[in-house]
């Protein structure tokens, strides 16, 4: 769980990092929480992706090539609206994304509403299912269906009634955007992170369609160093830690019902002590350092240019990343840092393994529509166009629990059934027999057994397949086998058969157990004129009747 709380929290803290350092770093800042603020406004983003391989081995070329062939011929346009009704804290949002695989566009569209500052909201999400994407593979009802809904109430409701951790229901809805302004507050409380220690925002002193250029630029070092003085600076704050744990406890909250498997009995405890006893701090440092040495930003770094107008909002930006991965000094140094066995770490990938890849990511966002009424229209959704993924959810649960049900009563009744056979002083035997090249279906009642090296089937799985007569007489406690001019008679728990009026011993007894009678395989297929064949290296007897 350790892994995955620095992740989240490192998530969290890095969506603050560029709010600090210095007057201009506190102009795109207050720019940037402007933008949040507006009552509506409409985006449109370009991006795209150059990589290019630095270093590949023979044996992923084929694949790194393929992969890099594709990232390169990928295009992605975002367009998105967001508006927040006058006299509501609700937020409305519509995106529309085109994204350009190899010269074919896929469209994907998505709705939100969501009240960030409550607790209570009904926050309800839709996202239109692409027509690659066919949902019948999931489920043959969904054939026709292009819509997911996702309510964040009744799917809380739904996982909290079905979870035993009784996870409380205002942590559950809450989002990053509730303790937006808790976070924001505490950053500004510490002037270190505006004293000009780091200065990676300049104002280019220029117009540009009446607004002011600031451009970010900040290097690999000057990247890691910005990261580990805010996570110790903001660490010593017990209110921004409050905040980014609510954030944390949020993010688990919403986490899938099958990983709550991962978490200790009380995971919002586990949260909770994780944060108060200063090891998040301390991991996050040891993580830090173990990539101290780990190239993370290319040569050209980061670099990003944000357009001011005079009313103090963005109204476009662009800019690239460049993103170095090596896949051996990344592995080793989140080794490094999540092992605590550290004297026994592995001296990682080979050379010959390693993969390094220069990614340059390419964006341009254009933002107009400011304060301006939009009209955002949510398409019609029910039961026959559309997936409601709590009722989903539910019934997936449902038939799970059913499942679970059916297994335990079977594992039950094999276990009470497999006491008697060893009560009688037989044992389960796991080979596979086939009558006449029929296989013996097995069942929680029907199954093989042995006692030393004779093996034992239900005369009834053996009549079945080899077209022998079975019956049974209540009145003698017996079981006559016919076929032809054979005729044979068995009683429970005797190691005496009747073969044609003649006594025969088969050397063991022939159990009932789960209302099934059990006889020798050898002697009843020789009796009966077949042959039987032991294939002990795939665990297998074949037997043949004519």
């Amino acid at each position: 769980m350790k892994k995955r709380l620095i992740i989240a929290a490192l998530t969290i803290v890095l969506s603050f990092l560029f709010t600090g350092c210095s007057s201009n770093e506190l102009v795109v800042y207050n720019a940037l929480n402007k933008q949040f603020d507006a009552s509506s406004l409409e985006t449109e983003t370009q991006i795209s992706v150059n990589c290019k391989i630095d270093k590949v081995n023979e044996r992923d070329r084929k694949d790194v090539e393929t992969y890099v062939s594709f990232l390169n011929d990928t295009l992605m346009s975002i367009t998105e609206k967001i508006e927040k009704p006058k006299n509501s804290t609700e937020v409305k949002t519509y995106t529309n994304a085109n994204l350009d695989l190899s010269g074919v566009t896929y469209h994907l569209y998505a709705w939100s509403k969501e009240d960030p500052d409550s607790l209570t909201a009904n926050n309800t999400y839709i996202y239109k299912i692409p027509s690659i994407f066919p949902m019948s593979f999931y489920r043959n009802d969904f054939s026709w269906k292009r819509n997911l809904v996702y309510n964040q109430n009744d799917l809380a409701k739904i996982i909290n009634d079905n979870s035993n951790q009784n996870l409380d229901k205002k942590i559950f809805s809450e989002s990053f955007h509730a303790v937006k302004n808790a976070i924001t507050q505490a950053i500004q409380r510490h002037p270190k992170l505006f004293d000009g220690s780091f200065s990676f925002i300049q104002n280019n002193n220029s117009k540009v369609k009446d607004t002011s250029e600031y451009t970010l630029k900040i290097n690999d070092k000057q990247f890691k160093s910005l990261l580990r003085l805010m996570v110790n600076e903001l660490g010593k704050d017990k209110e921004f830690t409050e905040s980014l744990k609510k954030a944390v406890k949020s993010f688990y909250a919403n986490v899938s019902l099958m990983d709550r498997d991962e978490f200790d009995q009380d995971p919002l405890k586990d949260i909770d002590n994780y944060f108060d006893s200063g090891m998040l701090v301390n991991n996050i440092n040891s993580l830090l350092d173990a990539f101290d040495n780990v190239q993370i930003l290319g040569e050209e770094g980061m670099k990003i240019s944000y357009f001011i107008n005079k009313d103090g909002y963005i109204v476009d930006k662009k800019g690239e990343i460049n993103i170095v991965l090596d896949t051996n000094r990344f592995e080793k140094a989140v080794e490094e840092a999540f092992r605590p066995e550290k004297d026994q770490i592995d001296a990682g990938t080979e050379e010959n393994d390693t993969v390094v890849l220069r990614i340059c990511i390419n964006f341009g966002t254009h933002i107009n529509g400011i304060n301006t009424p939009l009209n955002i229209e949510f398409p019609s959704v029910d039961k026959s166009n559309s997936i409601d993924m709590a009722e989903n959810l539910k019934q997936s649960i449902e038939e799970i629990r059913k499942e679970r049900e059916e297994e335990k009563a079977y594992n039950d009744e094999r276990y009470k059934i497999n006491n008697e056979i060893r009560k009688k002083g037989f044992l389960e035997d796991y080979s596979s027999i086939l009558i006449n090249g029929k296989r013996i279906p097995y069942s929680v009642d029907v199954r093989v057994i042995k006692k030393g090296d004779v093996q034992l089937i239900p005369i009834r799985s053996l009549g079945d397949l080899a077209g022998i007569e079975v019956t049974w007489d209540e009145s003698t406690n017996s079981c006559t086998a016919a076929k032809g001019d054979i005729t044979v008679v068995f009683k429970p728990d005797s190691d005496i058969a009747v073969v044609n009026g003649v006594e025969n011993s088969m050397g063991v007894i022939t159990p009932v157990f789960a209302g099934k009678l059990y006889v020798p395989a050898k002697f009843t297929t020789e009796v009966f004129g077949g042959k039987i064949d032991y294939k002990t290296q795939i665990i297998q007897t074949d037997i043949s009747i004519e």
